[in-house]
């Protein structure tokens, strides 16, 4: 990986609309209308948007997000790490590339740095 170099996070999206930023708009709103019911007028124009079944059809599509990024982890790039370390290693990569509530951006990158200390197998070709 080059000194200049990124990733970025994995953002699983339905016709272009980020499924993580939808599923926890739905959190927000539910704790919202619990703390104070008047919230309710202002989310239920904003939920009613929101076609029968596409907050469940962003569940699944994060699930199985996650579980592509696991499975390409483990039989990629962390395919040679010990069972246990390969776990821990592949649940924290996937925790952190799928993480945008912890994130913030959906174009945020990821650096040669950073990538190594979420347990990356990267080769730095360029000494940073």
């Amino acid at each position: 990986m080059g000194k200049h170099s990124s990733i970025s996070l994995f953002d699983p999206k339905i016709n272009g609309i980020p499924c993580v930023d939808v599923v926890e708009e739905v959190k927000k709103a539910y704790c919202e209308i619990i703390e104070d019911q008047r919230a309710a007028l202002i989310w239920n124009y904003i939920l009613g948007r929101l076609g029968p079944s596409f907050l469940q059809q962003c569940e699944w599509t994060i699930e199985r997000s996650k579980m592509f990024l696991k499975e390409a982890l483990e039989n990629g790039m962390l395919k040679d790490l010990p069972a246990e370390d390969k776990t821990v290693a592949v649940n924290e990569v996937t925790n952190r590339l799928t993480g945008l509530s912890t994130n913030m951006f959906h174009d945020r990158h990821i650096y040669c740095q950073e990538c190594s200390e979420i347990n990356f197998k990267i080769a730095n070709r360029h000494k940073v």
